[in-house]
């Protein structure tokens, strides 16, 4: 711990140490450069200019030689347009006034070509932000600028032949502050755009290309201010400029490498760094390739059981299969098959299906096969007759496929065959039983009738003849004798109801009207209305009811018996009966609620026998009857009926009906 702390302090030490010593050695060449500026104007231009293009070349060069390698394209064509820029620069050192190695006729030139380069700096930088994030092409780059230099120069030449003749007519001094001007607006839109796109750079980058700017911005500003060449201004701007070259250069080399040095063997670097990935994904495909030879062993492992497995499941399928080439011969057969047709597996092969087939399912057999082939179906299944070895006929549930694309030469039709012969005659069987029973019904019904019209033909005329008598002989006959008439019309009323009763408890299972859609609310109310009930007697419906599919006369005859019920045995001044409906796991479960006698627990079983009443019948008339054709039309739809009660409290009875009825 002691040593890191100490080797981390010394670290901050080294630190500090390097920026004093940058900060010494910059101040010392800055302050060289003022003092030569101030004795010497000319040596200064002329150091500060060359410097300047060293630099700038130097740039031009690195990118050059390492764009390949470069981190960032927006610093590469900058790298680029420095190269060009240090032409003009040198060009505006070989013109100067006093060194005067290219002689010029105007000394206007001189400040055109002193402006060229900056602008052309200006317009780069604001050009190169378009590649932070985009592909540069260095030949078209390189090309580009070429043309622009060649053209740059050569409206130079132009200039100087012509320019005397506008010397007259153009302030040249107002029209250098006013480029310089625009160059400080382009240097300014830079700075906004580099600041803008901060993140897309390092941080080292990002601070060289600001110190860059601001230089910049500084030093043509001071050109705007004053123009005089011997100026201490004009010397501060040029140091200015020497450090926004000096950042540009500074920039490129964090951009490529931080030691230009490095650039030799980055390139072999990369190429280790490619033969170490190449070498890695060699292992990883002679690992896998391992594992694919491993997988292909294992593969024709599973294939041998897989083939064994589908021998044992063919051999011991209950169900017969056949394999059949394209022309419908046989190659193969089970012996499930076998004792399915009688035949052995070589008779089968020799005779063929086909030969086997019942004649009359023979066309339709032939046309699904021939589907088949075609490939205008996959598969087909037929119920089909085939004729056994001993005559008798079977019946069979085939399934046939068209196994295409095993192989070249090996193509093929499964037939699987299931013997539905047993199913078959149960079917059969079944419906003639249906159509035994369907005509005992008929008979059933017929009888029920006719007993019903031979019973109530003696009622009748035993009904009339009591009529007869208390009309004819009301004034003979005493208290006695009517009353005595009166019970004989009674029972004989009774006995019309018990047979009618009967009629219909009987027709219930037996006979089944067309399923209808019923709206439950409507049928409520119109039982309501028929049954009349007192005022003192109060029906309500709690909740809406549903609209259900059934027999409309069944719905009608629940509703009514269980609605008279609670009418009839009602002993409270003031009744109320309440029918409610909810939904309750597949089923309408309906309520019909009274507070009326109740009903003791004991007789919850008893009140749905048929017959079977709780009041003598001289005191409540009733058949005993309607409370089991309740429960036998419920229970014959596939609900229930129950009930809970209380004595002298009231009675509510359930009762369920599916909901898909």
């Amino acid at each position: 711990m002691f040593i890191s702390n100490m080797k981390q302090k010394a670290s901050q030490y080294s630190r500090l140490i390097h920026f004093f010593a940058n900060t010494l050695i910059w101040m010392t060449i800055i302050s060289l450069a003022l003092a030569l500026g101030y004795f010497n104007t000319l040596t200064f231009h002329a150091i500060a200019e060359l410097f300047t293009v060293i630099i700038a070349f130097s740039a031009f060069i690195i990118v050059l030689n390492t764009y390949n390698i470069s981190q960032n394209n927006y610093l590469t064509f900058l790298g680029i347009a420095f190269g060009f820029i240090s032409i003009f620069e040198l060009l505006h050192l070989l013109s100067y006034a006093g060194i005067d190695i290219f002689k010029l006729h105007n000394i206007n030139i001189d400040l055109l070509i002193s402006i060229i380069p900056r602008l052309l700096q200006s317009l780069s930088l604001l050009v190169s932000f378009a590649f932070i994030n985009r592909r540069l092409n260095i030949a078209v780059s390189i090309t580009t600028y070429c043309f622009i230099t060649i053209a740059l120069i050569s409206g130079i030449a132009f200039a100087g032949n012509s320019l005397k003749l506008y010397t007259a007519y153009i302030d040249f001094m107002a029209t250098f502050q006013f480029l310089e001007l625009i160059v400080v607006m382009l240097f300014a839109t830079a700075l906004v755009i580099l600041i803008v796109n901060r993140k897309s750079l390092k941080f080292r980058v990002y601070k060289y290309m600001l110190l860059s700017m601001l230089a910049s911005i500084s030093a043509d500003i001071l050109l705007v201010v004053d123009l005089n060449m011997n100026s201490m201004i004009n010397v501060a701007s040029h140091i200015l400029k020497f450090i926004a070259f000096f950042c540009i250069y500074k920039a490129v080399i964090q951009n490529t490498l931080r030691n230009p040095v490095d650039a030799m063997f980055s390139e072999l670097d990369m190429i280790k760094n490619e033969l170490a990935e190449k070498n890695h994904e060699i292992s990883r495909n002679n690992e896998k390739l391992k594992h694919d030879i491993d997988d292909l062993h294992m593969v024709e492992k599973l294939l041998r059981k897989s083939k064994a497995w589908s021998r044992s499941i063919f051999e011991g399928s209950p169900v017969g299969i056949a394999l059949l080439n394209t022309n419908s011969i046989v190659i193969e057969v089970n012996p499930a098959l076998e004792q399915i047709l009688g035949y052995s597996a070589n008779e089968i092969r020799n005779i063929g299906i086909s030969n086997i087939t019942h004649i009359d399912d023979i066309e339709k057999d032939s046309r699904l096969f021939d589907n088949l082939l075609e490939s205008n179906i996959e598969s087909y299944k037929i119920e089909k007759r085939y004729i056994r070895k001993d005559n008798k006929i079977i019946w069979a549930n085939v399934m046939v496929s068209y196994i295409q694309n095993v192989g070249e030469d090996f193509q093929f039709i499964i037939a699987m065959i299931e013997d539905i012969t047993q199913q078959k005659e149960n079917e059969e069987s079944q419906r003639l039983l249906v159509e035994r029973l369907e005509e005992t019904n008929k008979e059933l019904d017929n009888f029920a009738y006719i007993v019903s019209h031979d019973l109530k033909a003696p009622l009748r005329g035993i009904g009339s003849l009591a009529n007869w008598l208390i009309t004819d002989y009301k004034d003979k006959l005493d208290k006695e004798g009517a009353d005595i008439i009166d019970l004989l019309i009674n029972r004989v009323e009774r006995m019309k109801n018990f047979i009618d009763g009967i009629l219909q408890y009987s027709r219930v299972s037996r006979v089944k009207e067309n399923d209808v859609e019923i709206d439950l609310n409507r049928v409520v109310r119109e039982v309501i209305d028929l049954l009349a009930p007192p005022e003192n007697i109060e029906i309500k419906v709690k909740s809406q009811l549903p609209v259900i599919k059934g027999d409309r006369i069944y719905i009608e005859q629940i509703f009514q018996n269980l609605l008279s019920n609670a009418i009839k045995f009602m002993d409270k001044p003031e009744g109320k009966i309440r029918i409610n409906c909810k939904e309750t796991e597949g089923f309408w479960e309906f309520s019909v609620k009274d507070n009326g006698a109740g009903i003791d627990e004991k007789y919850f079983n008893k009140i749905f026998m048929i017959f079977q009443t709780l009041q003598p019948r001289d005191k409540f008339e009733s058949t005993g009857v309607g409370l089991s054709i309740v429960k036998k039309i419920i229970e014959t739809n596939g609900g229930k009926i129950w009930l809970t009660s209380e004595v002298k409290k009231g009675t509510t009875f359930y009762f369920t009906i599916p909901m898909n009825i």
